[in-house]
């Protein structure tokens, strides 16, 4: 009887080890760096055989599980060139991004006086609801601002999120600025890489005059992204993430959907389900100043 037992438990301990094995030889731990070997924080790591990803840490570092040999991977970073792996039967890699020259905005509008102030967005203080990022996909939402430049010379001041007040509403996020086309975000307005979080639940402040962001004749859309957060309380048993990051208040009061969403850099999409059955439409609380100068 007592040899039974023995020989279940090493049986047991053998399948123990070949699945932790397995599992082992399906994760690969990876680092981004640019050419002179500082960390890329925050770095895209988009697998386009079978459309999932994961953002690097602020020290570039990240975890993919569940890979499979000839996987190809993009991984990206505002401001550097993006670069293609294809996945082998290393457990461990390193990937070097190059720095892209990209042409910078050199109009400065610290010294004009302002004559006017737009806002728009959200014109409320409590939400009716929250967004979060429950999918184990980089997701991005987006609002549109529908503004026609008051002047040649408006510029966009500051943006502002709602954050929710739950354990994790200072992670970073990063947000972004695309032009617009038929009401879906298009390109990038201004390619710098802006990670901020929240100090406090409530309004978030992002100050945008240093990037001298001209308004398109035809609307813009700002974005948030939502980044790593490294917490066991976000994970499932193989170490997936089920839900992490700050939420974003939504809340009722516009006619219309106005955000879009989009998950692994893949396509942009309205976000119809944010229009209920009995007319509610909601949209992500989010306000954006421009400023128009003399």
């Amino acid at each position: 009887m007592q040899n039974r037992k023995q020989t279940e438990v090493i049986s047991f301990l053998i399948y123990f080890l070949a699945s932790v094995s397995a599992l082992a030889q399906k994760t690969l731990t990876g680092h981004v760096i640019d050419q002179k070997g500082s960390p890329v924080p925050y770095a895209n790591v988009h697998n386009v055989s079978r459309s999932h990803g994961v953002i690097a840490d602020s020290s570039g570092a990240f975890v993919y599980y569940n890979k499979e040999n000839s996987d190809t991977l993009i991984v990206s970073a505002l401001g550097y060139t993006s670069e293609r792996i294809v996945i082998g039967s290393d457990t461990t890699s390193k990937i070097v991004l190059k720095e892209k020259s990209i042409a910078i905005n050199e109009v400065k509008v610290s010294n004009r006086r302002v004559y006017k102030v737009n806002t728009f967005g959200i014109n409320k203080n409590k939400p009716d609801g929250k967004h979060s990022n429950c999918t184990q996909n980089n997701l991005e939402l987006s609002f549109l601002v529908k503004s026609e430049p008051v002047s040649d010379n408006s510029y966009i001041d500051k943006v502002v999120f709602f954050i929710e007040n739950d354990r994790f509403y200072n992670t970073p996020f990063r947000v972004k600025v695309y032009s617009n086309k038929s009401n879906l975000p298009n390109e990038l307005v201004i390619h710098d890489n802006i990670v901020v979080h929240a100090l406090n639940p409530g309004w978030a402040v992002v100050d945008l005059r240093p990037y001298a962001i001209k308004t398109p004749s035809d609307g813009f859309h700002i974005a948030m992204e939502w980044l790593y957060a490294d917490s066991d309380d976000l994970k499932d048993v193989q170490g997936n993430k089920i839900c992490f990051g700050q939420s974003i208040g939504m809340a009722k009061g516009l006619k219309e959907i106005l955000s879009c969403t989009r998950v692994n850099g893949g396509s942009w999409s309205p976000c119809s389900f944010y229009q209920l059955p009995n007319g509610d439409i909601y949209n992500p609380m989010i306000r954006v100043v421009v400023n128009s100068y003399e």
